[in-house]
């Protein structure tokens, strides 16, 4: 009945198994935290395919647990948020291959510039987090994984796009395999980097056991400007 709610933050709510059925009546919700696609047990339960009712949405945090069900009709939704800027996914250690596959399958929205993606146990990143489907991308953290290496498509711009990422964050990725070489290559614009407990990255230009960060000054830059800007990275809400 909220109808002129804009901000709802249930991201610290464990106990909370599923929002219901209708939540996307509150159609001027700009940010959402701790949506929880339910089970299909839960019949009373808000599915993910309503999300693409939430035409104003701005801000949508994502919690994926061992009970989530995505129908192959759904994997669309986000597709449909043209305002969404900011994604926040919690996969919450799941093992569940189906479900693995389904976040996978993805279609990302639009226009996203921020990007946090954690507590995902496969083995690469999903095909979709790629340069052609998410060219708007600025910020890009990746944290609490089991990754080893990127998608293949994480470092092809055959779509003709390459990134625009100027920031990237890698925390507690202890199998990550990946030359700082080839993040260079791939990211051109990149400014700032921070890094944590990342055993495995190979030639980085800062500490990837510890905290570590790097920024890249504009005088090595085209513009020649001597000003260093950095992007606030640190404010990460997957570590809630």
């Amino acid at each position: 009945m909220l109808h002129k709610l804009i901000v709802l933050d249930l991201g610290n709510c464990p106990a909370l198994k599923y929002l219901p059925q209708g939540i996307s009546s509150l159609s001027n919700l700009q940010e959402l935290y701790g949506f929880k696609p339910a089970s299909l047990a839960h019949t009373e339960s808000c599915r993910f395919g309503e999300l693409k009712n939430f035409i104003d949405l701005r801000v949508l945090h994502l919690d994926i647990n061992q009970e989530s069900i995505i129908e192959n009709e759904e994997l669309g939704a986000l597709a449909d948020l043209p305002k969404l800027r900011v994604l926040l996914i919690n996969a919450e250690n799941c093992e569940d291959v189906n479900i693995l596959e389904k976040l996978n399958k993805l279609t990302p929205p639009p226009h996203l510039e921020e990007l946090y993606f954690g507590h995902y146990h496969g083995e690469a990143t999903p095909d979709w987090i790629n340069p052609n489907s998410l060219p708007e991308l600025q910020y890009l953290c990746l944290e609490y994984a089991r990754l080893v290496d990127m998608s293949p498509l994480f470092w092809s711009s055959d779509g003709g796009n390459s990134w625009e990422v100027e920031g990237l964050c890698l925390k507690f990725l202890p199998r990550l395999q990946v030359e700082w070489s080839r993040v260079q290559i791939v990211m051109p614009p990149l400014r700032y980097l921070e890094v944590s407990h990342c055993y495995m990255l190979q030639s980085f230009p800062c500490d990837v056991v510890n905290l570590g960060s790097w920024t890249k000054r504009d005088e090595e830059s085209e513009d020649g400007n001597l000003v260093v800007e950095t992007i606030n990275a640190q404010k990460s809400v997957m570590n809630n």
